[in-house]
């Protein structure tokens, strides 16, 4: 039995070499090895377990725990630069980008989630990194329309003020005017030698003229060899799907592929999980840039299921209904009780006549019936 995860199991599509995979055969002879294939992805990492069952039913597992990293296959991932003649962002456009990474998906025939943008997004699918961007965006808007109200405000003030100080000053500036005329010429020759001279030093300034989206294409770890110039070469056909879906808006775009080394990423603080009531945060850092994936599994017993109405609805039916059924006990035990009382009273009263009848003596009849008369 064999089982890994390797990097590709992100990807939506399914191979088994990200599965647990097993297998079973008869040993008829303890000196005849028997073998197992499995499937492994490029670089994956796998441990390896023999168990084998007796012919009572008895499993044994070996000691031994064979731990390896599958073979290389040489896949390399590259880039597609896409340059615009038109302003193109991969956060302000980034609903078109993730267009172009579909076209460039089924150009490829490779699932969606190995061509991504340069935040990590693919098709159907927009990074995380999309929203942040937008929100610091927001946050800057709002900051300079604070900044502008602040600056109105002062203005106001200042324009008050300066409406105060022009009457008192008109006769001052009368005065002044011929003065300020005179002054005027010689700044005014002044300025003009120090623009033309300003003008002859300022640098011309720089006019964009071309936008490039990255898009990166991550390589197959199934294939059993990987050429990345084969498949740069197929990219290099797909202007046509590309332009398919920018052109109206963006125009053509012109399509390089080369070849990239991904950059070795590696924990500086390893993870670590901080629970709460509900919930728990894993956080640590890496020494680049890169994406993290983070998994859990709850290791005890699964908790009960929650009660549902209808369950909460039925509890207090059952618990109605068995205090009518105490009441109704009651009820019949208070009435028995109470017959047994009445019968008790009439045994008594009877009792009790015929014992009044017995103080009475017997009557005349019952005295001529039990005597004889001798005359």
């Amino acid at each position: 039995m064999a089982m890994g995860m390797s990097d590709a199991g992100m990807s939506s599509d399914f191979h088994w070499a990200d599965q647990l995979q097993d297998c079973n055969d008869v040993v008829l002879d303890a000196t005849v090895p028997m073998a197992c294939s499995f499937e492994t992805a490029s670089l994956g990492e796998y441990v390896a377990v023999l168990y084998c069952e007796d012919i009572d039913g008895n499993w044994y597992g070996s000691a031994a725990v064979n731990e390896f990293t599958a073979l290389d296959n040489g896949g390399q991932a590259f880039n597609m630069a896409l340059t615009y003649g038109t302003a193109i962002d991969v956060n302000d456009d980034n609903e078109v980008v993730l267009e172009v990474a579909c076209a460039i998906s089924v150009g490829l025939q490779v699932p969606s989630a190995r061509v991504t943008d340069e935040l990590g997004g693919y098709c159907g699918t927009p990074s995380p990194l999309v929203t942040e961007a937008e929100a610091e965006v927001e946050t800057l808007a709002d900051d300079t329309a604070t900044d502008d109200a602040t600056t109105d405000d002062a203005a106001a003030t200042d324009d008050a003020a300066a409406t105060d100080d022009a009457a008192a000053r008109v006769l001052q500036d009368d005065a002044a005017a011929t003065d300020d005329a005179a002054a005027t010429d010689d700044a005014a020759a002044t300025d003009d030698a120090a623009a033309t001279d300003d003008a002859a030093e300022e640098p011309a300034e720089v006019v964009q003229t071309e936008w490039v989206i990255n898009m990166f294409i991550q390589p197959d770890p199934y294939a059993t060899v990987y050429a990345v110039d084969d498949v740069i070469a197929v990219a290099d056909t797909l202007a046509d799907e590309i332009d398919a879906v920018t052109s109206a808006d963006f125009g053509a775009a012109v399509v390089v592929s080369t070849a990239v080394t991904e950059v070795a990423c590696a924990f500086v603080t390893a993870p670590a999980a901080t629970p709460d009531k509900t919930s728990f945060a894993v956080a640590g850092t890496t020494d680049v840039a890169g994406y993290v994936y983070c998994w859990g599994e709850n290791d005890g017993e699964a908790k009960p299921a929650p009660v549902t109405d209808d369950a909460a609805a039925r509890v207090l039916q059952d618990d109605a209904a068995a205090t009518d059924d105490a009441a109704a006990t009651d009820d019949a035990a208070a009435t028995d009780d109470a017959a047994a009382t009445d019968d008790a009273a009439a045994t008594d009263d009877a009792a009790t006549d015929d014992a009044a009848t017995a103080d009475d003596g017997p009557s005349e009849e019952e005295w001529l019936a039990s005597v004889t008369i001798t005359r």
